[in-house]
């Protein structure tokens, strides 16, 4: 039962920590700018054993492995090539982009495109994007309060009455 209180606990403070790192952004972030999509940085997915190799049997042995690798991956649903949206603001004549590392399968947006950001007018690389900083706090709230739940699952599975 203490291990229960005590992960309990643990979750209320990761619970309030990221509250609280929400409502401070939120509430520190104040001038709303508009960010125009610039492009799509793109990931290529390289084979396992992608290597150069010199001699023609080697050529085309590689490209068979490449073919099969393409076919597994699309047999997969995995794209060969991955998208992330690079997005750029102006304040005051100075220009600042913003990449997120969470990458797609598909290009989700129009080059061109504006979204809504809010930037803090003392440090406008500090900004709050409201739709993606409520996505990251209710995944925080969702994997902090599982866990009491899981843990508890988990002892009356230990000491159920078999």
């Amino acid at each position: 039962m203490p291990v229960l209180i005590i992960t309990s606990l643990i979750a209320a403070v990761i619970i309030t920590a990221a509250c609280t790192r929400y409502f401070r952004l939120k509430n520190r972030c104040s001038q709303v700018v508009e960010c125009r999509l610039l492009m799509f940085d793109e990931k290529i997915h390289a084979g396992a054993n992608a290597r150069d190799t010199v001699s023609a049997a080697g050529y085309w042995n590689d490209q068979k492995r490449r073919a099969r690798e393409e076919m597994y991956n699309e047999q997969r649903h995995r794209s060969p090539v991955e998208y992330s949206p690079v997005y750029s603001y102006t304040v005051n004549g100075k220009a600042y982009k913003i990449r997120n590392n969470v990458f797609t399968s598909s290009r989700r947006g129009n080059i061109g495109s504006i979204i809504p950001c809010f930037i803090d007018p003392e440090q406008p690389a500090v900004r709050f994007i409201p739709d993606k900083e409520k996505k990251r706090l209710a995944i925080t709230i969702a994997l902090a309060s599982s866990l009491p739940a899981l843990l508890l699952l988990s002892l009356l599975f230990l000491y159920a009455p078999v």
